[in-house]
């Protein structure tokens, strides 16, 4: 969770670690966060801590008195932080998302702060307007998220997959044993639709890298069987009516297809799917898995790490591409930073088209600034894809399925770019004095060439 926090809120905490230490304090308290918040100098907080006239060396003395009790002789490597703190550090997450952000500032910590009854005891003392001062930060951050609102569309939103069918993926060459074993598995147990933990037991009943991946976690075929046998309901797996597939499976393949997106693959395969599985949680076959080794994540890393040794183009794109975003404080990648990503990459037939037409990283970038600006603060956090970029992934992953090619290419992440023609990245290179017909005809001129020396 560390890394949703911004450098101001990291400070904010490593400053109340450093005054709970000094006063030989036994945990890290709310109030001591408090400190941390007083202590700012600059930013959003501090600004409207500084209308309020509320006298902070007054404060940190309450405090302190208010703390007088929780000292300790006990030395600590690292300070432990207290229930409450934890409560308010969480509750500051769901508070950044209720309003549009996706990071957490020390605004975000104080406005749970002050949920808290430590706090409110402490600011009941003063004669102060905590309502308007909480109004007053609220307003602030919706009008920043406002203006920071990218182009292409809200991270709130969802893109609705216009190729994607679970039918296509039941199809998929490198899935039709797999998806047969679990039917053999449905069959045996009875059961009338397909669910996550058939196709956990079909992973595990066939000899794979895979397979022998979840075995040294412990996870066989036997001991999923052992729990499968303790569980007598499959209501986990439902929404509302039986289907040929459960509604957990079927999001578990959605996140499978958008991972194999990402991961710059034109098919879905097992691994996919087991990380579909790991990453949509809540399901027969995750909670057997994390009841089998604990940590379902390790596992998550441990199948991905040798998919993403491969180095696969795409996947180095789009990791370019939130590098573009976090050197411009954005907290959202739109198709702009998709195709600053295909230029950096900077060896593809994609790259080739566009220098062709005599178009730059340098001057693309120039663009892509002048379009979307620079944010107010460095995200070192999560970043989001616009639903334009979820739209151009899948137009991508779907050209390169037409072209019956096995992974995705920069070229047909290009060619998404110009079937979107809407979106900022062919704003930008029509900005650039570049048309949708220039790029087919390169792109395809570039493909004959390459066969013809093939």
């Amino acid at each position: 969770m560390l890394e949703r926090f911004t450098e101001k809120s990291i400070n904010c905490i490593i400053f109340a670690q450093d005054e709970a230490n000094r006063n030989k304090h036994d945990m890290l308290y709310p109030l001591h966060l408090l400190l941390g918040i007083i202590n700012l100098k600059s930013g959003t907080l501090a600004r409207v801590m500084k209308v309020t006239e509320i006298n902070s060396d007054k404060v940190k003395n309450d405090i302190l008195d208010m703390l007088k009790d929780k000292t300790t002789t006990k030395k600590y490597d690292i300070l432990p932080f207290s229930d409450e703190v934890k409560q308010v550090l969480d509750n500051s997450w769901d508070i950044s998302i209720k309003l549009g952000t996706n990071y957490i500032g020390p605004e975000h910590i104080f406005l749970s702060l002050i949920q808290d009854n430590s706090v409110k005891a402490l600011f009941a003392k003063y004669d102060t307007d905590m309502q308007r001062i909480t109004s007053t930060i609220v307003r602030i951050i919706s009008k920043k998220t406002s203006i920071n609102q990218h182009p292409e569309g809200n991270l709130a939103k969802k893109a609705t997959p216009k190729y994607f069918s679970i039918s296509e993926i039941l199809n998929e060459q490198k899935c039709t044993e797999l998806i047969s074993l679990a039917k053999e598995e449905m069959y045996k147990s009875g059961k009338e639709a397909l669910g996550t933990e058939q196709i956990l037991l079909s992973m595990l009943s066939e000899d794979s890298s895979l397979k022998e991946q979840l075995n040294q976690f412990g996870i066989t075929y036997e001991e999923v069987q052992r729990k499968l046998s303790e569980i007598n309901s499959r209501k986990k797996e439902f929404f509302s009516n039986e289907i040929f597939c459960t509604p957990k499976l079927y999001k578990s393949m959605l996140s499978a297809y958008e991972t194999a997106k990402e991961l710059g693959s034109a098919n879905i395969e097992p691994e996919h799917i087991i990380l579909g599985i790991l990453n949509e949680k809540d399901s027969i076959a995750y909670d057997i898995i994390k009841d089998i080794y604990g940590s379902p994540r390790s596992i998550y890393e441990q199948i991905i790490k040798p998919i993403e040794k491969q180095r696969p183009v795409t996947s180095t794109i789009l990791r370019l591409a939130k590098e573009e975003a976090r050197r411009l404080s954005q907290h959202m990648v739109g198709t702009e930073l998709i195709l600053l990503g295909i230029l950096a990459e900077s060896s593809s037939i994609a790259v080739n088209v566009l220098a062709e037409l005599g178009v730059t990283l340098k001057d693309a970038r120039a663009e892509v600034e002048k379009i979307l600006g620079f944010g107010d603060e460095y995200n070192d956090g999560e970043v989001f894809y616009t639903i334009r970029a979820k739209r151009l992934l899948e137009m991508a992953w779907h050209n390169a399925k037409k072209n019956h090619k096995q992974k995705i290419e920069p070229e047909h992440l290009l060619m998404a770019i110009v079937q979107l023609k809407d979106c900022v990245a062919m704003k930008v290179l029509e900005n650039l004095g570049v048309d949708s017909i220039e790029i087919k005809e390169g792109i395809a001129k570039e493909l004959k060439f390459q066969d013809s020396n093939a």
